[in-house]
């Protein structure tokens, strides 16, 4: 049996995507879960995964090569299977579309590809980056110390190749990553289509960080709470597509990541089935995949709700996010401060942090955005009882 190795939609309203590079040749060994390809989406870059044990028969997009989702990047001829002649007796094999399809300006040398022991092990972002500012990773391995490809050797490479484009007026020209393109366009699209409302709340975690369990932080503390409050008001967690609105059962997590170049959503799957020491843990490995550019397809899609947190920056008293299409919510939250409060008429000093739920008004109106921001102070001060 040939399993075909298919682009996926990586998100972000994804038509099309770059193929970096081969990890595997035809005629490997491959196993089920184990990295074949190198692809470049609009805002990131995975690694596929084989779908299948066997052996990799046929590579059918070269490296470089520009492809629209959907198209057949390889076969992997399963274990068991008959071999390739008996196989293509039964059923040739007709031309893939990829072949067609790619675009007309892309160049494709018939360069003889490398399996992955040989090959310059370089961060996806990293990869990116240089591509972007048209950076050879050969040349600059060469003369890197031990080989070793860093992000700070790399940007004193682009910045020695590529000076300020001044205009004689004290300005310079800033060229966009594909990652800014793609946030720019999704985001004002939010805005111009969504009439979104925000409601602020500033809450107490007092009580509730003194019983955080050893290695629980914060940021997995505001994850368990939207969840909890995605229960009880579960109309924030839906997305709204192709003129339907679709209410979630399960609850699909996004948390907002930031990278040098941009800004992802990784996306924690059914985050409502796990306790807040497994959404811990599910975070921290999530968060650094995204930024080490190792993320999965399905982990880069289909969330129904984000949390963007930036507590992590001091002088954040609070912020507005942007909602992201589908999606009709988004919770920001800003530091935790010693604030003081007044509590039965006394004077007190309490941690506080400033949330802002922005909503879209389509959908949801303010009471229920204020039941969810009750609905999550509630859980809060549980946690501290």
């Amino acid at each position: 049996m040939l399993v075909d190795v298919v682009l996926p939609n990586l998100g972000f309203g994804m038509e099309e995507g770059q193929l970096l590079a081969w990890l595997k040749a035809p005629g490997d060994a491959v196993r089920k879960g184990e990295p074949l390809v190198e692809i470049e989406g609009d805002k990131t870059t995975v690694e596929l995964e084989a779908l299948a044990d066997g052996v990799l028969e046929e590579q059918l997009v070269a490296a470089g090569m520009t492809v629209p989702v959907g198209s057949v990047l390889a076969r992997i001829r399963g274990e068991g299977a008959e071999s390739p002649a008996a196989e293509q007796t039964k059923a040739p094999v007709a031309t893939p579309p990829a072949a067609t399809t790619a675009k007309a300006n892309t160049t494709v040398e018939a360069a003889p590809t490398r399996s992955a022991p040989g090959r310059l092990r370089v961060p996806p972002a990293l990869r990116r980056l240089a591509r972007e500012h048209g950076i050879d990773l050969e040349e600059l391995a060469a003369s890197a110390p031990g080989g070793r490809i860093t992000r700070d050797l790399l940007e004193d490479r682009i910045a020695a190749r590529e000076p300020a484009q001044e205009t004689g007026d004290g300005r310079e020209a800033v060229a966009l990553s594909t990652m800014r393109q793609i946030i720019a366009r999704r985001l004002t699209q939010g805005m111009q289509e969504m009439p979104q409302f925000f409601v602020r709340a500033e809450l107490d975690f007092s009580a509730a960080l003194r019983a955080l369990p050893q290695g629980v932080g914060v940021n997995a503390l505001l994850l368990w709470l939207t969840v909890q409050a995605l229960r009880e008001v579960p109309a924030f967690n839906a997305t709204f597509e192709d003129g339907t609105l679709w209410r979630h059962k399960g609850i699909d997590l996004a948390q907002a990541v930031a990278l040098p170049d941009g800004l992802l959503t990784p996306v924690l799957r059914d985050a409502g089935s796990d306790t807040l020491e497994g959404l811990a843990k599910r975070s921290r490995d999530l968060v650094a995949r995204a930024r080490a550019g190792r993320l999965r397809p399905e982990e880069m899609q289909g969330g129904s709700f984000t949390l963007s947190n930036l507590g992590v920056v001091d002088q954040v008293d609070e912020f507005t996010a942007i909602i992201n299409p589908p999606q009709i919510g988004i919770l920001a939250v800003g530091a935790l401060r010693d604030r003081p409060v007044v509590i039965d008429g006394g004077l007190h000093v309490r941690s506080t942090a400033r949330l802002t739920l922005s909503a879209d008004h389509r959908f949801v109106d303010g009471m229920l955005a204020a039941e969810f921001l009750a609905a999550l102070d509630r859980h809060l001060q549980a946690c501290g009882a």
